[in-house]
């Protein structure tokens, strides 16, 4: 494990460092409240040692900043604490979201297995943590990412004045192929779509699912033509996809609404464009599924072409 060890302390710290080390712990040390951060921030440590007292800030504040930091809100700490007489100081350690402490004089026994139950408790939180953002059918980002990775495509777009598009995808009369082929192989659909839309989609863009058969796709620095060829690309890979059910070909289509951010509109809102992609997944529905509906803004107004 990757040990932060924080205390005003230097004998506190060679102690600990020593201990930690012959045991085959990687150990980094802070003196200070802000150098603490400081390495809990930038080099991601699996637990943190921390004292009470340290000479620009308690402890205490550096926990809470800690605590209320999304980047290191998981970040086991236990506190450092005399033998006796610290009660009142360790039950507010926990109020502010500390995981354990140890006293000092150090028992090896108790600094030791306090780290593992430390990183144990860490781990299983970092599990629960992925899978309430991994759909758990198709493997894609689920809907409760979404908001967070749209809102910084949207800020890099606005900041750097490049494109950004929004494709909302439905796969065709998805109900009436589960009630007569049945859910299993509407979920065998449900995944090898997924599998389709990933495999021709870039890393740096950002793939979910977000209800049943719809998923979303945040294409950053697109423009609108690119948005549509991505859309039509995903189309024909889908409709010449070869999808069957005991020996029974399954022709499965999709429909697309695109919606691409207009300067013109710079303080368009997450919500304004996932509102004009959805339009735009209508209107695809309406007029015959298996095309790509792009919905554009133009001098603060809304266009809408159809392929």
């Amino acid at each position: 494990m990757k040990i932060l060890v924080a205390d005003h302390s230097l004998e506190v710290i060679e102690i600990l460092s020593q201990m930690l080390e012959d045991n085959g712990h990687q150990v980094i040390t802070a003196g200070s409240g802000a150098e603490a951060i400081e390495r809990a921030n930038e080099d991601k440590p699996d637990a943190m040692l921390l004292g009470i007292v340290l000479p620009d800030m308690s402890g205490f504040n550096v926990c809470r900043r800690l605590k209320s930091a999304d980047q290191t809100r998981t970040l086991p700490i236990i506190f450092i604490v005399a033998e006796t007489g610290d009660e009142d100081k360790i039950a507010y350690s926990f109020d502010l979201g500390a995981n354990d402490y140890i006293t000092y004089p150090f028992k090896k026994t108790e600094v030791l297995s306090r780290l593992d139950v430390a990183k144990r408790l860490r781990e299983a939180e970092e599990k629960v943590k992925s899978l309430s953002i991994i759909d758990e059918l198709t493997g894609l980002y689920s809907r409760a990412l979404l908001h967070r990775r749209f809102e910084e495509e949207l800020s890099r777009a606005r900041r750097h004045k490049s494109g950004l598009a929004c494709a909302l995808i439905d796969i065709d009369h998805f109900r009436e192929i589960n009630s007569k082929y049945g859910h299993q192989t509407g979920d065998h659909i449900l995944k090898t779509v997924a599998h389709i839309l990933q495999e021709n989609t870039r890393k740096e863009d950002f793939l979910a699912r977000l209800t049943g058969e719809r998923f979303i796709v945040v294409l950053s620095n697109y423009t609108a033509e690119a948005a549509w060829v991505y859309g039509e690309r995903m189309r024909r890979a889908i409709e010449s996809y070869n999808f069957s059910a005991n020996n029974e070909f399954i022709n499965i289509t999709i429909s697309l609404g695109v919606a691409c951010y207009s300067r013109e509109r710079e303080n368009e809102d997450i919500d304004s464009i996932i509102k004009r992609s959805t339009d735009a997944l209508h209107q695809a529905k309406a007029t015959g599924r298996n095309n790509v509906v792009l919905s554009l803004n133009v001098d603060g107004e809304d266009s809408v072409l159809c392929w």
